[in-house]
């Protein structure tokens, strides 16, 4: 494996413990590991924006407007 690799797997790691063990709010825990592989590099951008599924970001706004 590579060192990018390498740190992409001990990043969604360090996500997966966070989550399970409940220190921190899951979608604190999921921001901060997308904050860090786009700022060691192993993400870019328009490949992050490429993997957010609009439609259900719509959705799940659209069910925040009706209750």
């Amino acid at each position: 494996m590579t060192t990018p690799q390498i740190a992409a797997v001990v990043i969604f790691l360090a996500v997966i413990v966070a989550i399970m063990t409940e220190k921190i709010h899951r979608a604190v825990a999921a921001t901060a590991g997308a904050v860090l592989l786009l700022l060691i590099g192993i993400l870019d951008v328009n490949s992050a924006v490429s993997y957010i599924d609009f439609n259900t970001v719509v959705w799940n706004d659209g069910e925040i407007d009706i209750s």
